[in-house]
């Protein structure tokens, strides 16, 4: 995966050294910088200096592969549990053995022990190489079939299959009395928690230092997405025994469980006196005064995001095991999706008196929920349009042009986000073209002017979330009910292309939706697709008869 961090007027990818091979690189991480300010030009720069960087970590491992003894007693552990522990299992799940089963089973084990011997003495690691190879994948580890580590291993695995094969042939008896130090009796039986070996494997950053990790990974993210996450991040972090200086590996299931207790025992809007706190300082100020709490599903959502940093973990080699977030969600919430808006609902809103008012009184208002009805697109999209983002094509077709520009603030959700949306043949009509003429004369750059702050204003500074709060109460104010928002109209645009018979490929392009299929996700070439193409499918969303503005 390309990652990408934009540094002065250049582009710099940053590539994370996998655990395994930092003490040969020495350091957690190589920057180089790509000498190039255009984005899809430094992907391809990227994406090419990052392929060699992983074709010298496979040679890498191929040449310099070790494994401690303390990883070997590991792997070594986990055989001998797991393999006795199914073999208890099959006999309990048989019962009693009949005086010829015994006596077969019992010619097989001798069989299966002379071979381990033969295989020990005459250096022969075929029978046992499908064995280590698994115990390997599963804890995401490599090492070449030819390195003095992978042998010594294989010998290992062989004089634990031993140890195996001659501890069944006394359980097969009933003898349980004198079993191997190394499984002193079947995790079945005892009461002690089963080790974790896979954590020797594990790198060791604390959770802050991981936390660090993950956001700058995710830099490129909207801000306000990164900054809910390192919200619950922290109130993660809070709830660990030593904060943020526990050790990610060490971070189990439990603790997880724990936390989703008691960030749901948090205000469902913290008071401004309190934020900032800790969280076990917010509800020791909260309990003796009367406050609703989180609701379940906000609890999901945070559980969501810390589940998302643990995947990024495990990919990066900082935690080995499952996601301790694993199946920890309240069950039985439903989110509570977008409606689309209907035919009343359209007209309703867009031939609201207020509405109509805004087209000299406050632009924005009027032209924002226009576009978005035409396009679409998501509201940040579009409020972060600068003037030079509208263009012409040779053919004369007017478009948005919708790219990654870090220079300037401007993000975007995904790659499959960066993409032309033709602009509407109604929008046109309705003077759009005018409303960028006159914004071309008043020296601006920008679209829609960034509104300005409210003296005591606590809320984001962006003209969608003014538009957004603005468009709330006129839905309010025309008698439109349901889940309806400016994020509505998205839905709403999805729907129609969908019932004009607008092909699914052609939507998500539209829209800017990642495909699912490989068909569209790997060998459509969504920039190759014609501008008029995409023109005549957008053109088959067709409102005139609902609005009255002209």
């Amino acid at each position: 995966m390309v990652t990408l961090s934009s540094r002065s007027d250049s582009y710099v990818s940053r590539v994370v050294v996998p655990s395994d091979l930092r003490h040969l690189v020495g350091r957690r991480e190589i920057l180089k910088s790509l000498r190039c300010s255009s984005y899809r030009r430094a992907r391809l720069l990227g994406a090419q200096w990052e392929g060699n960087l992983a074709k010298l970590f496979t040679i890498l491992r191929t040449h310099h592969q070790v494994m401690t003894q303390e990883q070997i007693d590991a792997l070594v552990q986990e055989y001998l549990s797991t393999t006795l522990d199914r073999c208890e299992e099959e006999r309990i799940d048989r019962g009693r053995m009949s005086e010829e089963e015994q006596e077969a089973t019992w010619l097989a084990l001798s069989d299966l022990l002379d071979s381990t011997v033969m295989n020990l003495t005459d250096h022969d690691y075929r029978r046992i190489s499908p064995t280590v190879d698994e115990l390997l994948a599963s804890h995401k580890l490599t090492l070449a079939k030819t390195s003095p580590a992978y042998k010594k291993l294989c010998r290992s695995v062989l004089v634990a299959q031993q140890r195996v094969v001659k501890m069944e042939m006394d359980r097969l008896s009933g003898n349980y009395l004198e079993e191997h130090p190394l499984h002193p009796t079947s995790a079945v039986y005892s009461n002690q928690e089963p080790s974790r070996p896979h954590n020797v494997f594990a790198s060791t950053p604390t959770i802050k230092e991981a936390v660090a990790l993950y956001m700058e990974h995710y830099a490129h993210r909207d801000q306000r997405t990164n900054n809910e996450k390192a919200t619950v991040l922290k109130r993660f972090t809070e709830s660990l025994p030593a904060n943020d200086a526990t050790l990610l590996k060490d971070i189990i299931k439990a603790q997880c469980i724990a936390f989703r207790s008691t960030y749901g025992q948090l205000p469902k809007r913290i008071p401004d006196k309190l934020r900032g706190l800790p969280m076990a300082e917010i509800l020791s100020q909260s309990q003796d005064k009367p406050y609703i709490r989180m609701t379940h599903s906000t609890v999901n959502q945070g559980l969501s995001d810390l589940r998302h940093f643990f995947s990024w973990a495990i990919r990066h080699d900082h935690y080995m095991g499952k996601n301790p977030c694993e199946g920890i969600d309240y069950e039985g919430v439903k989110k509570r999706s977008y409606e689309p808006f209907t035919d009343a609902d359209i007209k309703a809103a867009f031939t609201h008196p207020d509405f109509l008012a805004q087209r000299t009184k406050n632009p924005p208002r009027f032209w924002l929920p226009l576009m978005l009805l035409y396009t679409g697109a998501r509201r940040s999209e579009i409020d972060q349009l600068a003037l030079a983002d509208i263009r012409q094509s040779e053919d004369g077709i007017w478009y948005m042009d919708l790219k990654f520009e870090e220079d300037r603030g401007r993000r975007l959700k995904n790659t499959a986000s960066i993409r032309r949306v033709p602009i509407h043949s109604h929008l046109l009509e309705l003077g759009l073209r005018t409303y960028i003429s006159e914004r071309e004369c008043s020296k601006g750059t920008m679209l829609f002017p960034k509104p300005p702050k409210k003296k005591g204003s606590k809320g984001r500074e962006t003209v969608g979330d003014a538009v957004g709060k603005w468009w709330a109460r006129l839905l309010k104010d025309a008698g439109i009910k349901g889940h309806k928002t400016l994020h509505s109209l998205r839905h709403t645009v999805v729907t129609r292309l969908a019932a004009a018979s607008v092909p699914q490929d052609i939507r998500e392009i539209l829209v800017g939706h990642a495909s699912a299929g490989v068909h569209s996700r790997v060998y459509m070439h969504r920039d190759q697709i014609p501008l008029k193409l995409l023109q005549e499918n957008l053109e088959k969303l067709d409102y005139r008869n609902l609005l009255s503005v002209r």
